[in-house]
């Protein structure tokens, strides 16, 4: 097996034990060694969650509105990646006020492996509602995972802040999820209010025509 192989079959281990048992990848991730493989691992996180997301979206949108889409699938990794050093950040400064004495390296890490879910996630996303409320639980449960076996945070405490966080966050995800989904019946039902007088205004224009020949 090549380096390359061993590599890339790396990725996808990391991803299937962050999945399947994250309390366990978090307590063997080294806490340091440099950004490169996380920066990557999340990049690649990103690009899988990408192409699920362009597969939900031409079966249910039309193709010919997939085509930012395909743009994104080249520049969102690259996006994220700069993003996430904030992210991490965040996470820092949180972590450090309840109590974690872990470098910011050590967070960038949980907070990029934590993404080994994107793939699965993207999918949840197309369930209506369902898929926010899930996919951000789980999202808060990695963390919290990473809160207890990374940086020492007693399960109380990490339970209490990032449940609140999460519960904030599913509100915001919620009310934007229902203001877009009105703003989308809206539309649909402005274009069909338009087609309908487009349709009228043929219709007596046909009836005028035929006045006029009388």
């Amino acid at each position: 097996m090549t380096e390359e192989d061993r590599f890339t079959k790396s990725i996808f281990d990391n991803a299937l034990k962050v999945i399947r048992d994250p309390a366990a990848f978090f307590r063997q991730m080294p806490r340091e060694g440099g950004f490169g493989a996380p920066v990557i691992f999340l990049a690649a996180m990103v690009f899988l969650g990408l192409i699920v997301n362009l597969i939900g979206a031409a079966l249910i949108i039309r193709p010919h509105n997939i085509g930012g889409g395909l743009i994104m699938l080249i520049a969102a990794p690259v996006i994220m990646v700069l993003l996430s050093f904030v992210s991490a950040a965040v996470l820092f400064l949180i972590w450090r006020i309840i109590g974690s004495k872990q470098s910011y390296e050590t967070a960038y890490r949980c907070m990029a492996y934590s993404c080994g879910i994107l793939p699965v996630t993207s999918a949840i996303s197309f369930i209506p509602f369902a898929g926010v409320v899930l996919s951000t639980l789980w999202g808060a449960y990695l963390i919290i995972s990473a809160s207890i076996h990374v940086h020492g945070i007693k399960p109380a405490k990490a339970w209490a802040v990032w449940g609140i966080i999460a519960v904030i966050f599913i509100g915001i995800n919620l009310s934007a999820e229902m203001g877009s989904r009105y703003a989308a019946r809206n539309m649909v039902r402005q274009r069909l209010e338009m087609q309908k007088l487009q349709d009228n205004a043929v219709k007596e224009m046909q009836k005028a025509k035929k006045e006029m020949y009388k």
